[in-house]
């Protein structure tokens, strides 16, 4: 079968890419032929310019002319990033234009997700391509794998109705989180699984093959974080100072010119290299997490904000390992992780996956 996959894929930000390859790479070993539709709208795409006036338009004169000042100096890392992520985009995942108003297109089917491709603050309201809403869907297959949309409180009553009336032409149905499965469930009076996220549907192989060779002589402990998190920070430098650990701090999407020691532009290869290669993971990022947890990695997840923090966490509670949800009571010297049981709970969760998907797709 010919797939067409619908995704966040061509934003600068790890999880995204990931994530994306890893449902082409499983689709693609069910003996599918997978590609990833090569949808760039510009309002995703436009956030991860390495130069924009608007990020520098907000507030009073002094204001804005800090924020554009500030502009120009992390230019040159946002330039190397915007190389880095186009190099893995082009290279790693096998990318098909679409025109949308072909009716007589090549595919048979379309994949949605993973990813928030139904959150209206991300995509400026519902996006009809990430809905099936458009002339090259008429006729297809359509299944929606782990698709989110971040909290059921981003929709309004009116996107709500849009929503579940576009989603009652899928033929199959699951998301990312069990409260929008339920949502979703309920409204349409039919069965919407909650699957995992495609990096763990993949599993460690197919990252194994992408992964740097990291230099692990002297042991460090990573923190990587998706934006400026001084807990985490705080957190990490403690547990390498108690561990005798050096540390390499990655931040993934926010930028600073603090710290000489801060890595800000790394190759897709090379995050997963630092993964693999550390001796402790300390993150605030959802597939941070669930790349230290295919890799086997001690690891403590600390939220930038525990409201928003669900998804990692419940996904630590699923595997037995709650506990790595770091918290003011949460105690240095947990007991290391035991990763026969998290991974033979994980095996059950993925063929659930797997079972769905491959279901949907007949």
């Amino acid at each position: 079968m010919r797939i067409g996959i619908i995704t966040f894929h061509a934003v600068h930000n790890y999880g995204a890419v990931l994530q994306a390859y890893g449902l082409q790479e499983f689709l693609r070993s069910q003996g599918h032929e997978a590609y990833v539709v090569d949808y760039r709208p510009k309002y995703l795409v436009d956030i991860y310019k390495p130069m924009s006036l608007k990020r520098a338009s907000f507030g009073g004169f002094t204001q804005r002319m800090k924020l554009l000042l500030r502009e120009f100096m992390v230019y040159p890392i946002r330039k190397r990033r915007e190389k880095y992520f186009n190099a893995f985009i082009n290279s790693a995942l096998q990318l098909s234009a679409l025109d949308r108003s072909d009716v007589g297109n090549e595919f048979d089917a379309f994949v949605f997700g993973s990813d928030q491709i139904w959150n209206p603050i991300i995509c400026n309201g519902l996006d009809p391509m990430f809905l099936g809403d458009f002339p090259a869907a008429k006729g297809r297959l359509l299944v929606s794998y782990a698709g989110s949309l971040g909290s059921i409180k981003h929709l309004s009553s009116e996107q709500r109705k849009e929503l579940i009336d576009k989603l009652s032409k899928f033929s199959a149905l699951s998301c990312r989180e069990r409260s929008l499965s339920k949502f979703i469930s309920e409204s349409l009076s039919r069965k919407v699984e909650t699957v995992l996220d495609p990096v763990l549907l993949a599993g460690r192989k197919y990252y194994d093959k992408l992964t740097t060779r990291i230099d692990g002589s002297k042991p460090y402990l990573l923190l990587f974080t998706l934006s400026v998190n001084e807990n985490a920070r705080q957190v990490a430098y403690n547990l390498a100072k108690r561990k005798n650990l050096r540390v390499v701090e990655i931040m993934s999407f926010q930028m600073t010119i603090r710290g000489k020691n801060l890595l800000q532009a790394v190759p897709v290869p090379d995050l997963l290299g630092y993964i693999r290669s550390a001796e402790f993971v300390v993150t605030s990022s959802f597939h941070g997490t669930a790349l230290s947890v295919l890799f086997g990695k001690e690891l403590f997840y600390v939220p930038d904000d525990p409201k928003t923090g669900e998804r990692a966490a419940n996904l630590l509670q699923m595997l037995g390992v709650g506990d790595r949800v770091w918290n003011d009571g949460c105690e240095n010297d947990v007991s290391p992780i035991d990763y026969k049981s998290v991974f033979s709970t994980l095996d059950v969760e993925r063929k659930k996956s797997a079972d769905f998907i491959q279901s949907a797709l007949g």
